[in-house]
C-alpha cells in the first residue's frame, strides 16, 4: 500500500527485475553490488547458491528421521571412559 501521492508512478519508474537484466545470480560481489542501487530499484533473485540439504550434511540421519530409528545403547561405550 502506497500513501503518498504519485508514489505508484515513482516506483513503476525505479523498480526492474533482475531477471530481466545482465545479472548472475551465482555472483555474490554482483548481488551485493546490486543491493546497494539508489537510483533504481532491483527486484527478484540477487544471490543463489545450490548447497546440499540440511539433514543430508547428518549421517545419523541416512536412515530416516531418529525418532524411526532404534535406540543404540551407549553402555559399554560410557564405561570405557568413566
Amino acid at each position: 500500500m502506497i500513501w503518498r501521492k504519485g508514489g505508484v508512478q515513482f516506483f513503476k519508474e525505479r523498480i526492474y527485475d533482475l531477471q530481466e537484466s545482465d545479472h548472475d545470480s551465482g555472483d555474490f560481489s554482483a548481488a551485493l553490488e546490486r543491493s546497494f542501487e539508489t537510483s533504481k530499484i532491483p527486484v527478484g533473485v540477487f544471490y543463489k547458491k545450490e548447497s546440499p540439504c540440511f539433514s543430508d550434511k547428518i549421517p545419523q540421519l541416512k536412515n530416516g528421521p531418529l525418532v524411526n530409528q532404534k535406540p543404540v545403547l551407549i553402555d559399554s561405550l560410557l564405561k570405557e571412559f568413566y
